[in-house]
């Protein structure tokens, strides 16, 4: 045998074992828990208390991922894929859930990272060569936590499609979602000008007590005010846009979303129905209730602008 055969099978057998090795960690449970929990050993500040299940069905337990300035917790993790659909050029994904998942963001202690440089121009068409399905994306009982900046959610849910340019948001679910912002500080200042300021505001008062009240303005009907806000433009004319994707919001709704702070906003439901397409955009359906009041509204809109919204809206 030539020394060129001999060079040839010898790269023909190291070929087949580096395929058949990647097809058994890939392709198998066993092969699957190992890469997994080499990944655990390997990568810095990853841990994972247990593995269970393969591509089918696969859970992960007690996951923890810790980095300067970020801290992951999550109780469970799992994923099911729908092998068949490989047959069919595409990727389906039966569910992708997490629950009991804890984030701490403290963003003094994070790394800095480099500066991104800005591209020339911004993504038009952004398609995918193969269909793309998720049919179940589940999130439960997460609390994240930024600085002094607290979210909780109850229940996330919702699935996708994305097909070429078109995108298709399955029917979304949004349960007791709290997001607490940070209070402005009564006295910001430092100590040591706190009194200057106060002398600063009682000499003000006195100029004020000893100026005379302008007169006010009649104040008008709510009718008129919401006449006289909806004869103008809702938005300034705007440059022309081009989205990147065709979107579909076939539904969206919420309960118990809540907004604490410097101000409150307690929404008890919504729903929302969108769509967008080139440079058009469908608001079939947007509904707000709240103790203040409920808000009704659909419109639609065309990029570059033509013309003003034209909507349809109900509010109390």
């Amino acid at each position: 045998m030539s020394l060129i055969k001999k060079i040839c099978l010898g790269f023909l057998i190291v070929l087949l074992l580096l395929i058949g090795g990647l097809a058994y960690l890939l392709g198998t449970t066993s092969g699957l828990h190992t890469v997994i929990n080499g990944a655990a050993r390997w990568v810095p500040g990853l841990d994972i208390a247990g593995v269970s299940g393969g591509w089918r069905d696969l859970t992960l337990k007690g996951v923890k991922y810790q980095m300067p300035g970020v801290t992951v917790n999550a109780g469970q993790f799992h994923l099911s894929l729908d092998l068949s659909c490989f047959k069919r050029s595409s990727l389906c994904v039966n569910a992708l859930t997490a629950q009991d998942v804890d984030v701490v963001v403290k963003t003094k202690e994070m790394t800095p990272s480099a500066p991104v440089e800005e591209t020339g121009e911004p993504t038009t068409n952004l398609s995918t060569p193969y269909p793309i399905t998720l049919r179940m994306l589940a999130l439960n009982n997460v609390k994240v936590s930024v600085d002094d900046t607290a979210i909780s959610l109850g229940e996330f849910r919702t699935g996708a499609q994305w097909q070429e340019r078109a995108l298709t948001l399955l029917p979304t679910k949004i349960s007791s979602l709290l997001i607490a912002l940070p209070k402005t500080p009564q006295n910001p200042l430092p100590e040591a000008v706190q009194p200057v300021v106060e002398v600063a505001k009682k000499v003000g008062e006195k100029v004020d007590e000893a100026a005379k009240p302008a007169p006010q303005p009649e104040e008008k009907p709510l009718g008129e005010t919401l006449k006289e806000l909806f004869a103008k433009p809702l938005l300034p004319d705007l440059p022309d846009i081009r989205l990147p994707l065709d979107i579909t919001v076939k539904e969206i709704s919420g309960e118990q979303l809540r907004l604490t702070g410097d101000t409150e906003v307690l929404i008890t439901s919504l729903l929302l129905q969108a769509s967008t397409k080139d440079q058009h955009i469908q608001l079939d359906n947007f509904d707000v209730k709240s103790p203040q009041g409920t808000l009704s509204a659909r419109g639609r809109r065309r990029w570059p602008a033509t013309g003003r919204w034209r909507w349809w809206r109900t509010a109390r």
